[in-house]
Order: structure tokens, then C-alpha cells, then sequence
């Protein structure tokens, strides 16, 4: 292939960075991994560990590298997965510079000591970034950090995700009290025990723990448990613990970070086109997860108008039903997009409730190739789930995309 019509020069120069965002608990305490900037700008502030991608460097290895120079920690120790991509025009002052962040969970992580130009590292309680006038981070880190939380605190309600602040051996009592420091509630003992015991998520290892940090275990040893398999890989139906969740006249709302194909709820909502033939997306991943006949029935059904919904068979998804609404396309807001989107979501909780739908999942409908602002998308959203009137429907989770999706709908429920 040539490239004779191509010259760099074209195109304006940007940076490219890798960060690090890696949680632990200790002393029953849920922290986070930051270092002390050693260097402008933000000197002296907190922000997370990460640096510049060098020339001939993979991201991973940036990303391990960054680690082991600012913290003096090996990536060894447990497993980095990308968050996602930060790229504001002005998120760095020096120029242009778009950031990989990471994402991991440890379990007896070491000490940390900062080095190169960090000129200190240590874990800080997330409670101390969170509360209101708490640390400030550099840079748009505390986005990127709040990002992870809502990742952590969505997957552990419907994967086993708890199991990796443990040891790779753990109590049933040790794996609960992950839940309570990670959501800050209290969860009852017995419930937990019973949902654990009967939960294909984790197995029974045959011995028991007969000392706690070389102290003797008074009384009966208590059982050990492991995970069957990959922490995050399989969904946890139904889950082992309930997240806090919004009230609004006797109904949850959820938001999860979640392939909504795999919710074993009664309905799914998905976010369709006008011709119901299925397209890219969320509308292509319901398509394919339901098979051949989802695509047959929506074609005796001859379309939907923005702002409609019609209903159909689940098939081979979990769902029981598949509500299909059209999302407008925003253009700016001055053509009824706001409206219409209301419309969607009214118009899927009236047929829901015609149909005896419990739980019922959303997706996040407009926000993706339709371009409709998030945050405004989310407090419509929130808003016409709270107004509708009381049904049948208990339950409705907001099956987001990405974590600054689910931010969006965590910050418009609590608002």
C-alpha cells in the first residue's frame, strides 16, 4: 500500500497517556492507589499513577511500567483491564493528551513507594476523595476514578467480582463483608450465607480455616470457598447481594454496566430503528442474541415511528419480551428530540405494564450513534421512570454501555 498522499504534518499532534486506577480494602476500608505529583503541573496534588506512552510501547506495557516506576508495585499481582478513553480538548494544559486509564482490583496489595516523579505514593480511603469538599485530584482523575467505583459497585451485584478483594480461599463471611465496605450498607449474614450456598458462582473448598494470621480459630473452623471461575466472566443470576437501590412509589431503580442481552429479567427494551430490521449497537446485539425469529416477527409488525414502542417475543434471549422504541437522532434540541424521548420511555413503561412485565431493562436510548447527550438523556429517563404510574413493573435497570454512561444515571437519580 502507498502513502504518498499522506503526510503527518496534516494532522495536529496529541499525546497519548496511560493511568492507573487500582482499589483494595484495607482495615475494612475500600482505597484507592494515588500518587504525590513530584512535577508541573498539579505539583503536590494527588492524582492517579500513569504517565506518557513511549514511542515503540504497547499500552499494557505503559501501563506496567507507569506502575512499577511511580509505586514501586508490579502489575503482577493482579489483572489490568481498560477502563476506556479520556480525551478532552483541555483535560491537560501542556497539550493535547489523550488518556488510557486501568483498572484493577487487589487483594493484599503491597506497599507502595513513589519514585521517578511521584514524590509519593500511598492508599488513600475513597471515602476521603468522595465526601463533599474531599481530596481533589489532578488533572480529570477524579472523573476517571468515580468511573472505576461505578464499574466495581455495578459488576459485584451480578458477577462474582467480590471474590478478587479476597484471598483466592475466603469465608463466606470475608466475601460479604467485600460487599458492605465496597457499597457501604450492612447486608444480612444469613441471607448471604443461604444465596452464597446455593449460587453457582462459588464452590466449597474441602478444608477449613483453623487460624486466623497464625491466631487460632475459636470454635468450629469456618468453611472456605473459592470461585468456580473467572471472577467477571458469568452472570450471577440471580445475584448473591442487592445493591442499594432508588424507591420511587414501591419500584427499584438499578443502574448496572452490563451487556443487556444477559439479564434474565421479564422485558428488555431495545433501542431500535424505524424499520424493526435490526441495525448496529444494542439493536444488532438483541438481534443476534435472539436469533432468526425476533428479525421474523418484527417484520409482521411493519415498523415503528419515533417515539412508539411495540412489543415482541424474547426468544432466545433470558427476556421473556423484547419492547422495541425508536430513539430520535438529536440535532442540536430544537426538533422535539427531548419530547420524543420521553415518549419512548412512556410509551415502553405503559406496555410493559399491559403485559405484567416485573423487571424490566433499559438501555441507554439515543446516546449512542444517535448522539444524545447523556446527562440529558439520563434525567429524562429517570424522570419518566419515577412519573410512571404504579404497575406491575417492580423493577427497572438502566443496562448501560460504558461506566460515564452509568455515572450519567447514577448522578440523575441522586439528583
Amino acid at each position: 500500500m502507498k502513502y504518498d498522499q499522506y503526510s503527518p504534518q496534516d494532522y495536529p499532534p496529541f499525546a497519548v497517556t496511560v493511568d492507573l486506577v487500582v482499589l483494595t480494602i484495607r482495615d475494612g476500608v475500600l482505597q484507592v492507589l494515588l500518587i504525590e505529583r513530584g512535577e508541573a503541573p498539579h505539583k503536590g496534588a494527588w492524582a492517579l499513577p500513569g504517565g506518557f506512552v513511549r514511542e515503540n510501547e504497547s499500552l499494557d506495557a505503559a501501563a506496567a511500567r507507569e506502575l512499577m516506576e511511580e509505586t514501586g508495585i508490579s502489575a503482577d499481582q493482579f489483572h489490568l483491564e481498560q477502563l476506556g478513553s479520556y480525551g478532552e480538548p483541555d483535560r491537560d494544559p501542556r497539550m493535547r493528551v489523550v488518556t488510557i486509564p486501568y483498572w484493577a482490583i487487589c487483594s493484599g496489595l503491597t506497599e507502595p513507594e513513589g519514585g521517578t516523579d511521584a514524590a509519593a505514593a500511598s492508599l488513600i480511603p475513597v471515602s476521603e476523595i468522595e465526601k463533599k469538599n474531599g481530596i481533589q485530584l489532578a488533572f480529570d482523575h477524579r472523573w476517571i476514578l468515580a468511573d472505576a467505583l461505578e464499574r466495581t459497585r455495578s459488576k459485584l451485584e451480578y458477577t462474582a467480582l467480590a471474590a478478587r478483594f479476597c484471598a483466592p480461599e475466603f469465608t463466606i463471611s470475608e466475601l460479604r463483608k467485600v460487599y458492605e465496605t465496597v457499597w457501604n450498607t450492612v447486608i444480612d449474614p444469613g441471607n448471604f450465607q443461604h444465596r452464597v450456598r446455593n449460587s453457582r458462582a462459588f464452590k466449597m473448598v474441602v478444608k477449613r480455616r483453623l487460624a486466623q494470621r497464625d491466631t487460632p480459630v475459636p470454635g468450629r473452623p469456618p468453611s472456605l470457598w473459592t470461585v468456580r471461575d473467572s471472577t467477571d466472566s458469568v452472570i450471577v443470576e440471580p445475584p448473591i447481594a442487592i445493591r442499594p437501590a432508588q424507591r420511587t412509589v414501591g419500584r427499584k431503580i438499578r443502574v448496572y454496566t452490563v451487556d443487556i442481552t444477559v439479564l434474565g429479567v421479564d422485558a428488555i427494551v431495545n433501542a431500535a430503528n424505524e424499520s424493526l430490521r435490526g441495525g448496529g449497537g444494542v439493536d444488532g446485539a438483541i438481534h443476534s442474541a435472539a436469533g432468526p425469529e425476533l428479525l421474523a416477527e418484527c417484520r409482521t409488525v411493519g415498523g415503528c415511528p419515533t417515539g412508539e414502542a411495540v412489543i415482541t417475543s424474547g426468544y432466545r434471549l433470558p427476556a421473556r419480551y423484547v419492547i422495541h422504541t425508536v430513539g430520535p437522532v438529536w440535532h442540536g434540541g430544537g426538533q422535539s428530540e427531548a419530547d420524543l424521548l420521553r415518549s419512548c420511555y412512556r410509551n415502553c413503561m405503559r406496555l410493559a405494564a399491559e403485559n405484567g412485565v416485573e423487571r424490566l431493562a433499559f438501555p441507554a436510548i439515543s446516546t449512542g450513534v444517535y448522539r444524545f447527550p447523556k446527562r440529558a438523556a439520563a434525567k429524562i429517563a429517570v424522570t419518566e421512570v419515577r412519573a410512571a404510574p404504579t404497575s406491575s413493573v417492580s423493577e427497572v435497570i438502566f443496562a448501560c454501555f460504558d461506566a460515564a454512561t452509568a455515572r450519567a444515571y447514577w448522578d440523575a437519580l441522586n439528583t
